[in-house]
């Protein structure tokens, strides 16, 4: 009887010890070990958006934009968006008659 009290709480202990914390977000990229990108909502133009995640960690909350050479980058003009748009932003350009 002793022996199944020890084992109920040595599994209790064992329950209460298990890490509640979400997995992975669902399209996450990992950059290293702990550390993913999670995209957000696009840009109302289709560029996305990443925000860090880790598990084990605090992380800061900046927007990323995805790089053309795969990386992140705080900066939308280095972003895959940006190289795609060209120099202007991929506004059309208008001339003065």
């Amino acid at each position: 009887m002793v022996g199944k009290l020890v084992a109920a709480g040595v599994l209790a202990a064992m329950a209460a010890c298990q890490d509640t914390r979400p997995a992975v977000p669902l399209g996450a990229v990992k950059v290293e070990p702990g550390l993913w990108m999670v995209p957000t909502a696009p840009e109302p133009g289709g560029c996305r958006r990443f925000t860090k995640w880790a598990k084990d960690r605090a992380v800061d909350r900046a927007i990323y934009f995805r790089t053309p050479q795969g990386g992140f980058s705080m900066s939308r003009a280095r972003s895959e968006c940006a190289a795609m748009e060209g120099p202007r932003g991929g506004k059309p350009q208008v001339k003065n008659l």
